[in-house]
């Protein structure tokens, strides 16, 4: 993928996210019906994975962003590893949570601007080419990973 057209769908689905998420009222911030994730949750979820595409990119130890050892991480799925990040944000304070969710998506942008398109090329494991290269992941944990929240948080809104 062209680094013009990763970094303008992420702005892009980043502005529709945020919109969301100014229409969810205060309570819904914090508390969810049943065992839906509140606002909050979702931010924090979302951040946390802007964290580890940032790890990614700059080879920091991802598994240390969850507490884990990779070996512990590497016997983990999906959902394992979204509920250790609920987990983690469950005591936050939601300004906290909301400043994180500003902050990782910045430094993610901002990483991803100073890569070449050689860089997003490039496969993210050399050894496991089925795992995609560096845009393909940006992608992933950014404007399609946008999408599959907008409706959550536009339930949590009312809309």
């Amino acid at each position: 993928m062209d680094r013009d057209e990763l970094l303008e769908r992420t702005r892009t689905a980043w502005a529709v996210l945020n919109d969301r998420v100014g229409h969810v009222p205060n309570e819904r911030m914090t508390s969810a019906p049943g065992d839906a994730w509140s606002g909050k949750d979702q931010l924090a979820h979302v951040a946390m994975w802007h964290r580890i595409a940032l790890a990614r990119i700059t080879g920091a130890d991802e598994d240390a962003l969850v507490g884990w050892t990779p070996e512990e991480s590497a016997t983990k799925d999906i959902d394992e590893v979204n509920d250790r990040i609920r987990q983690l944000s469950a005591e936050k304070a939601l300004g906290d949570v909301r400043a994180e969710f500003e902050d990782s998506y910045n430094e993610l942008l901002a990483a991803v601007e100073g890569l070449s398109q050689e860089q997003l090329d490039g496969l993210r494991l050399r050894d496991q080419p089925d795992r995609g290269t560096f845009a393909q992941m940006i992608a992933g944990n950014t404007y399609e990973h946008y999408e599959e929240h907008i409706p959550l948080l536009e339930a949590l809104g009312g809309e």
